[in-house]
């Protein structure tokens, strides 16, 4: 043991610990950092292999969401530089074929950048008849609309008519840029 225990014995022992220390558990360090990597990058390519496969299937779901995107932007307005005067120009012709009197037609609001919000507000006097069968012609465009408040001041209502209305009418329209709502999944395809 006295012959183990030596001096000479003891610095061998001490550069072999060194050596271990400096050596070898950089080594495994270093290994065991590109097993994990190798091992992020196998559940990586796990992902990429069940997408693939799943492919069939998320194109249909893409083209599913593509036609329902596109269905729903089609009622709304188009968003270019003449929406405002085309909407002014449509609700002045239902209130024209219903005999109702436009005195004002203002913007009020035009906000948003994806969907953009118009807010118009009408005054308007007619008959009261005329009056509620322009709100149904306005109720019933084909984009998207939305009657936000009316008043309405009715007077001379008799047993045979009506009467007349004087009032003021809040509208709000929804247009959207053509180019920003439409979603083709082919232009994702080929990037």
């Amino acid at each position: 043991m006295k012959i183990f225990l030596s001096r000479n014995n003891l610095l061998v022992i001490v550069f072999f610990l060194a050596g271990i220390n400096f050596a070898l558990v950089p080594l495994y360090e270093f290994q065991s950092q590109q097993n994990e990597k190798l091992i992020a990058k196998s559940r990586q390519l796990e992902k990429l292999q069940l997408l693939l496969e799943g492919k069939d299937l998320l194109e249909s779901d893409a083209y599913a969401v593509n036609e329902i995107i596109n269905e729903a932007t089609s009622r709304f307005y188009a968003d270019s530089g003449t929406v405002k005067l085309d909407i002014q120009k449509q609700c002045e012709k239902v209130f024209d074929q219903n005999a109702v009197v436009m005195n004002s037609f203002d913007w009020v609001s035009d906000t948003g950048e994806v969907v953009r919000t118009l807010r118009a507000s009408v005054r308007f006097s007619g008959k009261t008849r005329d009056v509620i069968t322009a709100f149904w012609d306005i109720a019933r465009f084909s984009n998207a609309v939305k009657i936000v408040s009316w008043s309405q001041r009715i007077q001379n209502n008799q047993r045979d008519s009506m009467g007349s209305s004087k009032g003021d009418l809040v509208i709000e329209f929804y247009a959207v840029k053509p180019q920003a709502a439409a979603l083709s999944f082919n232009a994702r395809e080929s990037e």
